[in-house]
């Protein structure tokens, strides 16, 4: 179940790191802020970059939902992993 509800978060983390990214490109400082949301490590560069020109770029609400949408993704990433481990337990060799 975590599993399933990790995916759908997942893909809520993606669709706002990707919005994050456009906007970026079109209201950023030339295409500097969209190359630097792609390339520092992905959503957690996005995020950064996000929050420090969020009120500039007026996307405040699309950042309050990453934020919330990435830690439940990391949070239920953990309970995911230890959901997977205890379905597929590793006895070692045998």
């Amino acid at each position: 179940m975590f599993l399933a509800l990790n995916s759908i978060v997942g893909i809520v983390v993606l669709v706002c790191w990707i919005m994050e990214v456009v906007t970026a490109f079109k209201k950023g400082d030339g295409p500097l802020m969209g190359i630097l949301s792609i390339v520092c490590c992905c959503t957690i560069g996005g995020l950064v970059i996000g929050w420090i020109n969020c009120k500039k770029w007026g996307i405040q609400n699309l950042m309050l939902v990453y934020t919330i949408a990435f830690v439940l993704n990391m949070i239920l990433s953990g309970i995911a992993q230890k959901e997977m481990l205890e379905m597929f337990p590793m006895n070692g060799p045998q």
